[in-house]
């Protein structure tokens, strides 16, 4: 909660931003669900108080629990169709559509959470374009072959470039990057653009089609 708070004071911060900061607000609304609790149980304790016979206190309780119970439920009723995902294939369809980018037998460096976890999931669980060597540039989840993931900035920034520069100089494997990486204009080094993805080629490599 505190990191949310914090973050919000970002002014580069845009609705994207925002969005990705809702989870650090679930222990706020665990704290006011038991503030809210404790208050239901100060508003129980006042009706029964107003109210002489055991019978009428009871019945004084079970309205207070009746409506703590029926206003949440209510409001998750209400929004419940606006919340089901259950038919939403945009992510399946941007991971599947990413991969279909790539040529078979290639490398693809992938990073933020959006390609990492629809390519981990398309190629393990369901099976598709096992040709492929996914890798996630800071070595976390899928395989780390460079080491990276015990690392720290910046030894990890570097040995990844080296690592990934290595790869685009032998020439074995044509290598792709999710989203364009930040060295791939230095150095003898250039990016295109193909569907989704950005290939990186040295700049003595004629590329299969199209300006570099």
């Amino acid at each position: 909660s505190v990191g949310g708070s914090l973050a919000i004071l970002n002014p580069a911060a845009d609705a994207g931003h925002f969005y990705s900061l809702s989870a650090f607000w679930y222990p706020a609304v665990l704290a006011l669900a038991v503030l809210a609790g404790f208050g239901c149980d100060a508003v129980r304790e006042s009706a029964a108080a107003r109210f002489g016979t055991f019978v009428q206190r009871r019945c004084a309780t079970a309205l207070v629990a009746a409506l703590a119970v029926l206003l949440p439920v209510s409001q998750a009723l209400r929004f419940l169709p606006a919340c089901d995902r259950s038919r939403d294939r945009v992510a399946l369809n941007y991971g599947r559509d990413l991969l279909a980018s790539i040529p078979e037998g290639a490398i693809l460096f992938v990073e933020g959470d959006n390609e990492m976890f629809l390519t981990a999931y398309l190629q393990q669980e369901c099976g598709a374009r096992p040709d492929l060597a996914i890798h996630q540039r800071k070595g976390y989840l899928l395989a780390d072959p460079f080491g990276l993931r015990s690392l720290r900035s910046p030894e990890r920034e570097v040995r990844r470039t080296a690592a990934e520069a290595r790869l685009v100089l032998d020439g074995e494997r044509p290598v792709y990057f999710a989203a364009e990486p930040e060295w791939a204009g230095e150095g003898g080094f250039a990016a295109r653009r193909e569907g989704l993805a950005w290939r990186v080629v040295s700049v003595s490599e004629t590329p299969d089609s199209g300006p570099v």
